[in-house]
């Protein structure tokens, strides 16, 4: 079998011992890593490029992708991705928290920096309106905000992390205080 038609097959990755069973030899594997047509995620685990996705990232991290469906408010992917990578980042981070005027937010970021994660529905025309007001009101409440989308956070989380700790460190110099 093409180990991208497997690949696709599978979310876009697959570990070592599932291609094995596909039947393909490790030389084989080697070859389309060199080739470029596949990239090792992390040892014995590997993904077609960009495709990978949360799966990817989970299997990159060795955690596990659960239905949290069931609970009374349950964290989209989007969340439960950037609440990992800021934690990693050493960040004081509290989630959904009520701002007066806004409504609830994601993220509350060392208690002064306001981060939201937009899935598919906020490129939406009504909610692209919402999600503007709801920037300009917590601003006006004393707060600066950041948004991050899907690409954001799950293929540059790093510059997602590196654009928090920025704006985080200009705040404690004071970049943003009234001139």
């Amino acid at each position: 079998m093409d180990i991208e038609t497997f690949l696709r097959q599978r979310a876009g990755v697959a570990r070592t011992s599932g291609l094995r069973r596909a039947g393909l030899s490790r030389a084989r594997i080697d070859q389309e890593l060199t080739a470029g047509r596949i990239v090792r995620i992390r040892r014995g685990v590997y993904g077609l490029p960009r495709e990978a996705g949360a799966l990817g990232l989970a299997l990159q991290h060795n955690a596990l992708i659960t239905c949290v469906s069931a609970a009374p408010r349950a964290d989209s992917l989007l969340e439960v991705l950037a609440n990992y990578h800021f934690r990693r980042a050493g960040l004081h981070v509290r989630r959904h928290v009520e701002v007066p005027k806004v409504g609830e937010v994601d993220f509350l970021l060392e208690e002064c920096l306001v981060v939201e994660t937009d899935g598919g529905t906020h490129l939406e025309p009504r909610q692209v309106k919402k999600d503007r007001k709801r920037n300009n009101a917590t601003i006006v409440g004393g707060r600066l905000v950041l948004r991050f989308g899907y690409d954001d956070v799950v293929h540059y989380p790093e510059r997602m992390v590196a654009d928090v700790l920025e704006v985080l460190e200009l705040c404690r110099r004071g970049a943003f205080g009234g001139r």
